[in-house]
């Protein structure tokens, strides 16, 4: 009797994602490519509102033991922070580690209804264009926060005879 022997299945390569030089391999790595590259215009102009938009929401969850008067700066200081620790496109990590170098409170952080709609967009976006939305702060940080605190300044504030009428 002979032992039958089986034949050795046939080697499958995986299909090529896309061939990169080795320069090109270093920049990606890196995080060095231009995502905008990558990205329609489209949404381009979405990540750049969405990251104005989060920006312009942090005032209202800013620490109130910080100096106000410092606010805007303290407040690029966390976004450059957030960016630096964040890895890939892990967009709730970033938001934590904003919300903790600008000594949000929980409470304050969890009910803030725009940082709640940042969140849910970010949710349903790819990885790749979370990622480029954490990068726009990297590569855009003084623009946005320029965008950011017009629309902070220019936000209609509540009065108390408005907050007494939504109470009712």
């Amino acid at each position: 009797m002979t032992a039958k022997t089986k034949p050795k299945p046939k080697e499958v390569e995986p299909p090529l994602i896309g061939e990169l030089t080795p320069e090109e391999f270093r920049q990606k790595l890196a995080g060095l490519l231009d995502p905008r590259e990558q990205i329609s215009p489209e949404r381009r102009e979405e990540i750049k509102q969405l990251a104005i938009d989060f920006t312009a929401a942090l005032p209202s969850v800013f620490g109130d033991e910080l100096d106000r008067k410092t606010m805007w700066d303290r407040i690029g200081t966390a976004l450059e922070v957030a960016f630096a620790k964040t890895a890939g496109g892990d967009h709730e990590f970033f938001i934590e580690q904003v919300m903790q170098v600008i000594l949000a409170k929980r409470s304050a952080a969890s009910s803030n209804q725009a940082i709640a709609r940042v969140m849910a967009t970010l949710n349903e976006w790819t990885n790749e264009d979370r990622q480029a939305w954490i990068t726009y702060f990297s590569t855009h940080l003084v623009p946005i926060l320029v965008h950011a605190r017009n629309a902070w300044v220019t936000r209609p504030k509540k009065t108390a005879k408005k907050k007494e009428e939504s109470d009712k």
